[in-house]
């Protein structure tokens, strides 16, 4: 008898744990998923704590104007060229893919959502 009651003890606090750690992931998930994370950088502007439309505004704005400023090119052999980036038909790309800003390389994990 006090073996069952022990095995239905371990059982229950097993049982406790997880919908404890159920409820806390979903507390963080509420409070965080939409934000990237503090210290959060997409080539040097920072976008932590933003959502996804802020950080895609940010972007926009502090990212344009590097598209009017000569990019150096080097070769293997230590030439270098300067492109000009309107001529070249370079731009930034901050449209949404699959509802998600194009904010970096890859996206970021945050709480139980991804950017």
């Amino acid at each position: 008898m006090a073996d069952q009651l022990g095995a239905k003890v371990a059982g229950f606090t097993v049982l406790g744990l997880v919908l404890a750690g159920g409820v806390a992931w979903g507390g963080i998930c509420l409070h965080t998923g939409d934000k990237a994370p503090r210290n959060a950088a997409v080539e040097g502007v920072g976008i932590g704590g933003l959502t996804p439309a802020a950080a895609e505004r940010k972007l926009r704005a502090e990212l344009e104007t590097r598209t009017s400023r000569p990019i150096s090119v080097s070769y293997g052999d230590g030439r270098t060229v300067d492109v000009d980036p309107t001529k070249a038909g370079l731009s930034i790309d901050t449209r949404p893919r699959s509802g998600r800003p194009a904010v970096g390389r890859g996206s970021v994990r945050r709480g139980c959502g991804t950017w």
